[in-house]
């Protein structure tokens, strides 16, 4: 089945599950739809350059939850596809995990999450000076959406500097002890804005 029929069969489920004439919206949607209602820059570059996108060609808020969705689920099916180590077991778990439905709710993390995901990938294949160059492309694009995806400059120096074999297994071990930091961290900053306060 190919990305982009797998990737409307997304978006379809994001528009039979998602009821957007009521205001009952999870997690930032509220906010997102406010900002996008009026005209307020979003956080990220990114996400703000999507609004105009679909303002500019006459679309509206349903049309950016459903370009979020088509493209993250259609960066993580081609990562699916690339990936030498995918199974459709995994495909179908990735499926039934917040993956998808994260891509209905959280906007600037789901695109990063899909450009830093490709990134990933591409860092596994066969090093050509076009593949490092669009690393270092989908790495700067994650970056103007979510300012977590800026790890992924570190990791990526490291995977280029200091790996050499079996690199599917030192990738996954790398970005563990990348989310182990970046949860201590969170965790940190929670503790710390409870003193203060």
């Amino acid at each position: 089945v190919s990305i982009v029929i797998l990737s409307l069969f997304a978006v379809g489920i994001n528009v039979y599950y998602t009821d957007l004439t009521s205001m009952h919206m999870a997690g930032d949607r509220a906010n997102y739809l406010n900002g996008f209602k009026n005209e307020l820059k979003a956080a990220t570059v990114g996400l703000t350059f999507v609004f105009k996108q679909v303002k500019e060609h006459g679309g509206n808020f349903e049309d950016v939850l459903y370009l979020t969705t088509f493209i993250s689920i259609a960066g993580f099916l081609f990562c699916y596809k690339i990936s030498k180590i995918s199974t459709p077991l995994g495909l179908l778990f990735c499926f039934l995990t917040p993956c998808l439905l994260n891509s209905f709710i959280v906007l600037k993390q789901t695109y990063a999450n899909a450009f830093a995901s490709i990134a990933i990938i591409l860092m596994m294949r066969e090093k050509t000076w076009k593949k490092e160059a669009l690393i270092l492309f989908f790495i700067w694009l994650a970056c103007q959406f979510h300012p977590v995806a800026y790890l992924m400059v570190p990791v990526y120096f490291l995977l280029r500097f200091y790996i050499k074999e079996d690199r599917e297994y030192d990738i996954s071990f790398i970005l563990l002890i990348a989310i182990i930091v970046l949860a201590s961290l969170s965790f940190l900053m929670v503790f710390i804005a409870k003193i203060l306060t």
